[in-house]
């Protein structure tokens, strides 16, 4: 038993069946029973057991992320113990546990979650469950950014780019701290999307990536700063998927310059960005185009020098 167990317990209790949890079902076992004592139970297992779908999307057990629950000029805060991409649970303390008593179910709250001042999701949620046991609160929110994952009428993602071979984004999830790959669908200097099954997903809108890696490939990669902005659900081959749509909020300007190239070239074969060029090559093609024509080079000529010298920190 994973707690002392309670007394007389081989005749005050009967033994019916088991289940053991499998994350988007549950299996139920018609086991015989063969012993029951103060230090466990033992069974004799069937052929088979029965199995019963249990749950819209899969739960991932979150670490070390502490939550703050605001409503109407009150707060409380807790521990974020699991979460999926449509709702999360909080589990609040004995002390905090007085702070929350007064939460009013129909009014939206709002929180926050944190990995110790790095701030991984602000948002607003309603209340659909809680439950208390052993001097502590349980809280079932659900985000209302979820309620929004569902399919659109259009969508418009004319500025994305799909590359071959296809890119993904890899990065340690902020939540269940554990590594996390997807291939990304389209890429633009600014933004990218992925898609992954819905009742699967890891991702939820709002939820910042403080480090990720844009992996064009093995050893080409570049890192930024994300945040997923929205979902678009749908059917893909066979399952229900979900589209995210991923804004980079911050990226170095090397790796900056690098993804802008890349796509650069991926539109425009006959043409591309470059930060190797020759600086005579560089003046000669302002002057071919027209950008610095005769009357504006005299203009410089007594300040040539650092004219060159401008340019080069600029294109080089």
């Amino acid at each position: 038993w994973a707690e002392p167990c309670p007394a007389g317990l081989a005749t005050a209790y009967t033994f019916q069946n088991f289940m053991v949890d499998r994350e988007l079902e549950l299996l139920i076992v018609e086991a015989e029973l063969a012993e029951v004592t103060a230090n466990g139970i033992t069974f004799r297992l069937p052929g088979d057991c029965r199995s019963f779908r249990t749950r819209e999307a899969r739960r991932y057990s979150a670490k070390k992320v502490q939550v703050s629950l605001m409503q109407e000029g009150s707060a409380f805060s807790g521990t974020l113990e699991d979460f999926t991409a449509l709702s999360f649970r909080v589990v609040v303390s004995s002390e905090e546990s007085r702070r929350a008593d007064w939460v009013n179910d129909k009014i939206p709250f709002f929180v926050v979650f944190l990995d110790g001042s790095t701030i991984l999701y602000t948002g607003e949620c309603r209340l659909i469950r809680r439950k208390a046991m052993k001097g502590r609160l349980t809280f079932v929110f659900r985000f209302f950014s979820g309620e929004n994952i569902k399919p659109q009428e259009k969508r418009i993602d004319s500025d994305l780019q799909t590359l071959v071979p296809q890119p993904g984004i890899v990065f340690d999830h902020p939540l269940a701290r554990k590594r996390i790959n997807l291939k990304i669908d389209g890429l633009a200097p600014c933004r990218f999307s992925v898609t992954e099954r819905y009742d699967r997903a890891v991702l939820f809108p709002g939820l910042v990536l403080p480090q990720a890696e844009i992996e064009i490939a093995p050893g080409f990669s570049v890192t930024c700063k994300a945040q997923v902005a929205s979902g678009d659900a749908g059917q893909g081959e066979g399952d229900k998927v979900v589209k995210w749509s991923i804004v980079i909020l911050d990226m170095g300007i090397e790796d900056q310059g690098r993804l802008f190239s890349l796509l650069q070239r991926a539109k425009h074969q006959t043409s591309h960005a470059c930060g190797k060029v020759d600086v005579e090559d560089l003046l000669k093609f302002f002057f071919d185009t027209g950008l610095v024509y005769p009357k504006k080079y005299a203009a410089l000529q007594f300040s040539e020098e650092r004219f060159r010298a401008t340019y080069k920190r600029l294109y080089l």
